[in-house]
């Protein structure tokens, strides 16, 4: 039993790290995107904008998740995605790719509700933030192979082919995990929820609670000043790194930060996990004015890249374990995890992108710290909750 659930959760992190791959395909093309189309950094966080605005459904797909089968919604998620992802290539103009974008966003909003509600109910007593972790880590690593990947095969064959490829490959992690993973959930024992909280929504029904909307507030506003689809261009710009070069660098950043997250799955089952997300918050802060000030070597930037990598994924087991525990462990405390990173997104791509074109890259890093140190003074608030 243990070894079929671990080999489960395996194959679910795979598919998170496919869908990451997706979801970044975009921002190492940037530059080139930005060129063929002839369109300012400001509509390029359009692509940002569209996905965000119907990402917000996450949230409300949790209630679909938990009345049909997740396997059989991830499937027809991850297929439509890999239709959306080829047909980018096809793009005859920016619009169009907008279009795409808009139909790859509604196919993967029940992605994540279905599969941490599938790693939740797989993981043991006492370890959901390590599980989470485990599962989240796959995303991540599809975001650092994939930038690097998308990068490289775009210098080699350009943009439009290179969109073509990775999702055709794709479909064979899909396969692997229709083949693999069971349809039926291995049961688990109800986790211990604090009495307040179990008071307050149940233990059989989901309920929107004040510390559910705080939490989504706080994601939201963090959100907000998330650069991590603009380092590539940032590298670009700032540091006249080529494309490849830019999305090595990327790379690297999210290949330790996926490490941090395991890291930050171990000490959320042991420590306060508000602190752990107020502490990230405020240390998301501190690395970007030093990103954006700084004027540093090779060296130096990919310490200061990897500081902020670790500092923005450290925190994440911890949000989406206390986003279950204000929900009763309901796959709809993920989805609304996921929605206040979306309604955050909506306006953080223009709204960086706009900075860039009237700042320039630096300048615009610096102005964008403050919603860190915001966020991370509304994690605060959580402290008067015993979660």
């Amino acid at each position: 039993m243990a070894k079929s659930r671990s080999i489960e959760i395996g194959i679910l992190a795979l598919l998170h790290g496919l869908q990451h791959v997706y979801l970044n395909a975009l921002p190492p093309l940037y530059l080139l995107l930005r060129a063929e189309f002839n369109i300012s950094t400001l509509q390029l966080g359009m692509i940002g904008s569209v996905l965000g605005i119907i990402s917000v459904l996450q949230g409300p797909a949790g209630y679909l998740v938990e009345k049909t089968s997740h396997k059989r919604l991830v499937v027809i998620s991850m297929l439509i995605c890999s239709i959306a992802v080829f047909f980018y290539s096809l793009s005859p103009s920016f619009l169009f790719l907008l279009a795409f974008i808009a139909i790859y966003a509604l196919s993967q909003v029940t992605f994540h509700p279905a599969t941490y509600s599938m790693v939740q109910r797989r993981s043991p007593e006492g370890h959901r933030a390590k599980y989470i972790a485990y599962h989240q880590v796959g995303g991540f690593v599809g975001s650092a192979i994939g930038t690097v990947i998308i990068a490289y095969l775009a210098s080699i064959y350009g943009w439009r082919t290179t969109l073509q490829i990775i999702p055709v490959v794709g479909v064979i992690v899909i396969l692997l995990f229709i083949k693999i993973v069971e349809e039926k959930e291995p049961t688990r024992n109800w986790t211990a929820i604090s009495d307040d909280i179990r008071s307050k929504q149940g233990r059989d029904q989901f309920r929107i609670s004040t510390p559910l909307l705080v939490l989504v507030l706080g994601i939201s506003i963090f959100s907000l000043g998330n650069l991590l689809r603009y380092i590539p261009l940032f590298l670009s710009e700032a540091y006249g790194e080529t494309v490849v070069w830019a999305g090595i660098l990327t790379s690297i950043m999210h290949a330790v930060g996926s490490a941090s997250s395991l890291l930050g799955g171990v000490i959320s089952d042991k420590f306060d996990k508000v602190s752990i997300m107020f502490g990230s918050h405020i240390l998301v802060g501190v690395s970007t004015i030093l990103l954006g000030v700084g004027r540093f070597s090779s060296v130096i930037l990919l310490l200061m890249l990897v500081l902020y990598g670790v500092a923005r994924y450290l925190p994440v087991p911890a949000q989406h374990a206390l986003s279950s525990i204000v929900a009763s462990e309901h796959p709809q405390g993920i989805g609304f995890s996921y929605t206040g990173i979306a309604l955050g997104q909506i306006f953080s791509d223009p709204l960086i992108g706009y900075f860039i074109d009237i700042l320039g890259v630096r300048s615009a890093f610096v102005v964008c710290s403050i919603f860190s140190f915001i966020s991370g003074s509304i994690m605060l608030v959580f402290k008067k909750w015993k979660l």
